[in-house]
């Protein structure tokens, strides 16, 4: 009968680590890249919104089986927004007016979501009395930001960023159309039209707002006082604008 190597089975059980080894840090690292992938591909996704407008053709459009007359006839709908004091806030969309939101990545995969745009507000002040920020839902409110009086430092009116008509015949109400800069009353009353093309917009102190309008290769800084509601002229300069910076917050 022969003898065990020992120095065969210890060096068996050396190849056997090793190959243990070197499966588990292949599955660690198969592992790894397929995390780093995942996280690359949500980090590398963007989102754009475009707001698409129905042609005249498409709102005439006759009814079919697969698309019933009750489907075209589809009305504005409101959702509770929140209450500002004594008035109830509505947020109104209108299925004329829908967000085309499309998410992509360089991997290829891309997704869209479809929804009605924001296109008014609707007030109801002590259960009497109710009305529309705007006669129409023809516009598309792109932003905005409400009174809030739990916050000591907000500034105490409505503000909203919005576009009113497809000025450049695109189908679609983005930012290449001129954004309009309005102000009301807490309660959607006094509403004013503080400019219709901005180009940036931005809280600088208390009240004020700074924004930017471009015209004939001139950019015009302006400051806004809500309170006040007055609009100063701070500097114009003959240079080139690329993109639109817009924010309300």
């Amino acid at each position: 009968m022969k003898k065990l190597n020992l120095e065969f089975i210890k060096k068996a059980d050396y190849i056997l680590v090793f190959l243990c080894a070197t499966i588990g840090l292949l599955f660690f690292l198969a592992s790894l890249s397929f995390i780093v992938y995942d996280m690359l591909s949500r980090h590398s996704s963007y989102e754009r919104s475009v707001t698409r407008i129905e042609t005249e053709e498409e709102q005439s459009q006759e009814p079919s089986e697969d698309n019933p007359k009750e489907e075209i006839e589809e009305k504005e709908s409101i959702k509770f927004q929140e209450m500002i004091k004594d008035v109830y806030v509505f947020r109104v969309t209108d299925p004329k007016i829908r967000i085309e939101t499309r998410l992509s990545s360089k991997y290829g995969k891309e997704k869209t979501n479809i929804d009605n745009g924001l296109t008014n507000f609707l007030f109801i002040y002590d259960q009497k009395e109710e009305y529309k920020l705007f006669p129409t839902n023809s516009q598309y409110i792109r932003n905005f930001l409400l009174y809030n009086y739990n916050e000591k430092d907000s500034v105490r009116y409505n503000l909203y960023t919005v576009i009113k008509a497809d000025t450049n015949n695109d189908k679609y109400l983005d930012d290449n159309d001129d954004i309009s800069f309005y102000i009301s009353d807490y309660n959607g009353k006094k509403l004013m039209e503080v400019s219709s093309s901005i180009m940036s917009l931005e809280h600088i102190s208390g009240y004020r707002f700074l924004f930017t309008e471009f015209h004939d290769n001139e950019l015009k800084y302006y400051v806004f006082d809500c309170a006040k509601r007055e609009k100063k002229l701070i500097k114009s300069v003959k240079q080139k604008v690329e993109d639109k910076i817009i924010y309300l917050n």
